[in-house]
Parts: C-alpha cells; structure tokens; sequence
C-alpha cells in the first residue's frame, strides 16, 4: 500500500503540482489519522494510570471560565504566575471550548487534544512534502502509538512544556531546509512568541538561526533574527504590564543564569537509567529493558542522519543539541516534582521538546531509509519506539472512568483556584462581575470575604457563608505580621489568645453558624501552615485546635497525594502520624481531603493499612469533602 501512495505521489508531483512542488491526494489518509488520534486520546483521558492531575492546570482552566464571565481585560493577571504566557493561551483555547461545551473535565482536556491534532497534521504534511510519504506514514504511526511519557504529557494543558514542544516543532517543520525572507521572519516571530509562552522553547531560536547560517541563507537569518525580536518584545509587554523583570521563574534567579560548571553534573543526572527508563520505558514492559531500545533507535537516527545529512535531519539534530545544551547550563533538574521513590511524566516535563524532536528524528531518517530501499532497517529503527507506543496504549486501557463520569467532573481545583482569584481583585472590580453560575458566586464570595479581612466589610444578605468565611480566614492570617503568626499562647487553656483571635472576634461579631466558622478556621490554619512553619505546639481551644490538626492533615496529604492514585502512599503519612501520638479524627480528615483533591472519584475510596473502622471512616469523610471541593459542580470550598 505504502509503494501506491509512493507512486501516485511522485506522478502527481511530476505532473499537475510541479509548478508548486505540493504533493496531494494523502489529505483523506491525514483526516482519519487525526480522527483515530483523537479518538485515542480520548480513550487514554478515561484512564487514570495515564492522567496525572497536577492543580495549577486547573488555575487555567478557571482562568477560560473567568474569561467567561467577563474578566476580559483581567486575563492576564488571572495566571498562576505572572510569566506562563502559555496558561494565557491554553485558558484562551479553553474558553473557547467552554463556550460549545459545559464546563467539565472531560471538555478542558479537549484543549491539550487540539495541541496534540495541530502537531500531528503540521508534522505528517509537511514530512511528506519534505521527506516524503514514508517519513509521513511513519509520524502518524509514531503519533498513535506514541511514548508512555509523551503521552501522559499530551493529556495536561499546563501551559508550558508540552505547549512549547509542540509550537517549536511545527516552527521547525513549516521552516524547512530552504525557507524565504517572509517566512524566516514569520518563523522568528512564532519563536519569539514562543519564549512568552514558555521558556522551554527558548531552544529553537539558537538552533533555526544557525541551521539557515550553515545553508548560507543569510538574508532568510537576518529576517528570523529580525522576527525573533519583534516576537520577543512580548517579554517587555510583561515586564510592563506586571511591573517585575521580564524574566522570571518561581525558582530561584540563580537557576535561570547559565552556568558551565553545571554541565558534567546535569548530563550524568539526565543518563540516570531510572530518568531514562522513566522517559522512554513503557509500564507494561515485561523485561523492564525497552528503554534501552528506544534509547538506541533514537541514538541510531542520530547517526544516520549525520551521514545522511539531510537538511531537515540536520536542523532536528540543531533542535536536539540545542536544547541539551540549554538544559546543561540551566539550574531546573528532571523529577524534582517527584518523590525519590516514583519517577512521573510531570516530574519529566523538561523532556517535552526532546520527545517531539525525537519523534520527528525518527519519523524523518526511517523515511529516507525505505525511500533509499532499505525498508528492513527503517522497521527497525521504528520498531522500538512502536512497541513501547503499543504497550502505552495498552496501559491506557487500564483503570478506565467512563466518559460520562468524566464529563460530570469540574475542570477547576476550587481550593487553589480560590487563592489565586482572591488576592487579583478589589471589592469594586468584583461588584462589577454578574456571572451567576454557583462556583463562580462561591469564589467571589471568597474573595470578598479574603478582602473583608482588612476592609472589614461584612457579608451580604445572600453571601455563600461557607465560601465567605473561607476567604476571611485566609486574608487574617495573611494581614498577621511574620513574626507572630507562628506564635501560640504560652498558657495551652487560653482561649483564642494567639493569632487565630482577630478570626474568633469577627465571626463571634458576626454570628457565622457552625460550618462557616470551621472553614474560616481550617482555611486560616492552612494558610498559616502554607505560608509558614507550623507553630510548636496546638493552641487550648478545641474549635482551633481542630482546625490545626486538619490543616497538618491536609498539607501531609498534599504531599504524598501527588498526581496519581496510591493508597498506600497515605499509609507511610499515617504511620508517621501515629508514632507523634497525634493521630485524630480531624488530621485524618484533612488527609482524605487532600487525597480527594489529587484524585477525585474512586469506588471504593481508597483503603490504606493499619486503620480501625472509625478511623477509616474519618478518612472517607474527609476524602468525600475533598472530591466535592475540588471534582463536584455544585459550589466548592
């Protein structure tokens, strides 16, 4: 079938289409590629083996949704952080979506889908123009049984990696070997841009101008260069808009400066066979060896295209080397997300624009190799890099939530969403906002209740109570001066006599009933344990003593949660917990409520070892909480 397609499109390039050199009559094979694409995404989306759940990609999420509600002109504030140019345009894409679609789970993922199908079409066209249809059979191949590491990747809109990944591959691609002046300055222009939508893609700029440098283009490198800069102007827009360096990270200044006495310490780290296994392994792989393959092949397709040496092959090389040498000098490590014990395709997340580059690479030599007639070299070169792809997709059959589940579950983490949204706005600006739907009236309560802490302005007759003294609890423990606020009464019978007091004062003033009193405590607790060191010991009055033991509950959760399913995780916090003696109710709670968090829904809830019936119960009690705040539509806390 492949030798067909060949020769119709070398016939039609030779007779129709010379004048333009364009091949055609693949366009119905690309449209069923990107529809099996799509259609396998969907399927791994149900799985949760293969979806890790990270919260700030919710903040993007509830960004498209503000959007929504009129927050137009406050986009860009509305960021996790004042940098990711990249959550702008994913929240962008989703609003689009949630425009079409109700808000849910199912339909945010719709928009690292739409990342994933861009690539996939850019890719497989432009190889066959550039390569050849080979080059294009073997993208889609690769694409549809991609790495287990890039795939979980293509399920998160994060708005940094895999974004970035993705548009310095189609710049590559829609670059070529030979490149006019008009489109070497667009090419520039979508790199330049590239670097406001992440930092990751700052690798491609270097490699695509010394790639047109080596071909002697050097009209076609001036007009990248001069496009690069107007691109890159949008990094000056951001240090103007949020009045803070244009480049920034939420590491430290240090991490971002080159450094060469880095390099031997960062190769080693990233030649670890368990990074490697972790990156190019496959989790059904019986021998645990396959990495080992794929590492191989993609090694091979290096070497090939070196003696190959041709044009595209070499700009891909550029991109590879480019980047190794960026992330060489850099401070940012593979897996610091991860604890020692797991590797995770987040904690992988820098390794994105090698994935695509590499898939590129392969899809790229294999092409030449059958094209040259020699087909049996090229199905094994593919051949690693396919099976692993088949195990993924396998995986991604595992575990599976339905689809109707899914498209039930809210897209935004409530909890995290509620911080973010409520130190951006002042009383005014959110008066100004009409939006009637229930999550969105329950976070502007938390943000008018955060505000309150320092307005005090009391609630309004239809105030969410709940939400309200959530977001008070908040704003008072952030108003507390650092030096007290990890102080507790020297006397442990003092009622309210640390910094919890201004809290007590307002909702005793107030009248709050029972459940908003203990969301404005936990809230105030997690705040304090977030922001600052716990303080030595529990205060006297019970109601905040609760609080406190649920907020260490919780931020013991979050931190062995992570992004996917493991109970048993839970059991090494429990056991930790257990020997201080200060195993209670309350800290169990806050526990399950940061595991339903992290991993929404399960049936049954997870059950750790080592717990009676009434602390398991604690726990599912807490769990229940935390799925409701952060996966259910009604409004959350």
């Amino acid at each position: 079938m492949i030798e067909r397609w060949v020769g119709a499109w070398r016939a039609r390039r030779g007779t129709r289409h010379r004048s333009r050199g364009e091949p055609v009559g693949l366009a119905p094979l690309l449209v069923v590629l990107l529809a099996l694409l799509a259609a396998a995404q969907l399927v791994a989306v149900q799985s949760t083996a293969m979806v890790e759940v990270d919260p700030e990609e919710s903040v993007n999420a509830g960004q498209a949704l503000a959007l929504l509600a009129g927050h137009v002109i406050d986009l860009p504030r509305l960021q996790y952080v004042d940098f990711c140019g990249g959550c702008t345009v994913d929240a962008v894409i989703g609003a689009a979506v949630f425009s079409m679609l109700p808000p849910s789970w199912l339909a945010w993922k719709l928009v690292p889908l739409a990342w994933l199908l861009l690539f996939a079409a850019v890719a497989c066209g432009r190889l066959l123009r550039l390569v050849g249809p080979p080059a294009a059979v073997a993208a889609g191949v690769l694409l549809l049984l991609p790495l287990e590491t890039w795939l979980k990747l293509s399920l998160i809109g994060l708005g940094n990696h895999y974004e970035c990944a993705v548009i310095v591959g189609v710049a590559l691609l829609l670059l070529g070997p030979d490149p006019g002046v008009r489109r070497a300055g667009a090419i520039g222009l979508l790199l330049g841009l590239a670097v406001w939508v992440g930092y990751s893609a700052a690798f491609g700029l270097p490699a695509a101008w010394v790639f047109l440098a080596w071909r002697r283009r050097w009209n076609a490198a001036l007009a990248l260069g001069a496009g690069a800069g107007v691109g890159l102007t949008s990094l000056l827009w951001r240090a103007w808009y949020t009045r803070r360096y244009p480049i920034r990270t939420l590491y430290p200044p240090s991490w971002f400066r080159p450094d060469p006495g880095r390099v031997f310490d960062k190769l080693a780290d990233l030649a670890r066979p368990t990074e490697l296994a972790g990156a190019f392994g496959a989790s059904l792989d019986p021998t645990g060896l396959l990495w080992v393959a794929v590492v191989a092949s993609i090694g091979g397709a290096v070497v090939l295209a070196l003696r190959r040496r041709h044009p595209f092959a070499l700009l891909l090389l550029l991109a590879l080397a480019s980047w190794l040498v960026a992330y060489s000098v850099v401070g940012f490590r593979l897996d610091e997300l991860s604890p020692s014990d797991m590797v995770t395709a987040l904690g992988l997340r820098y390794l994105a624009p090698v994935f695509a580059t590499s898939l590129l690479l392969l899809a790229t030599v294999a092409g030449l190799l059958w094209s040259d007639g020699r087909r049996a070299s090229a199905v094994v070169l593919l051949a690693p890099a396919v099976v692993a792809g088949f195990l993924a997709r396998c995986a991604s059959l595992e575990d599976r939530v339905p689809l109707a589940t899914l498209a039930r579950l809210y897209p935004v983490d409530g909890p995290l969403w509620n911080d973010v949204f409520s130190e951006r706005f002042t009383e005014q600006e959110l008066a100004r906002c009409r939006a009637t739907e229930p999550r969105h009236v329950a976070l502007r309560a938390w943000a008018r209740g955060r505000l309150s802490a320092s307005t005090g302005t009391p609630p309004g007759d239809d105030e969410d109570l709940v939400a309200w003294a959530g977001g008070l609890g908040m704003g008072v423990q952030r108003r507390q001066p650092p030096h007290d606020r990890a102080t507790v009464p020297e006397d442990p019978a003092a009622e309210f006599a640390g910094p919890e007091a201004g809290l007590v004062a307002r909702m005793d003033a107030l009248g709050l009933p029972p459940a908003a009193r203990q969301a404005g405590m936990r809230s105030f607790w997690s705040t304090q344990i977030r922001d600052h060191p716990p303080p030595p010991r529990a205060p006297g009055n019970p109601e905040s003593r609760a609080g406190l033991r649920w907020a260490e509950g919780r931020e013991a959760g979050l931190w062995v949660a992570w992004f996917q399913p493991r109970p048993e995780a839970l059991e090494v916090a429990i056991e930790a917990r257990r020997e201080t003696g200060e195993l209670d109710r309350a800290w169990l709670q806050g526990l399950g409520y940061s595991a339903g968090e992290r991993w929404g829904p399960m049936d049954p809830p997870p059950v750790p070892a080592g717990l009676s019936g009434s602390e398991l119960m604690s726990l599912w009690e807490g769990y229940a909480e935390g799925v409701a705040a952060r996966w259910l539509p009604a409004a959350g806390r």
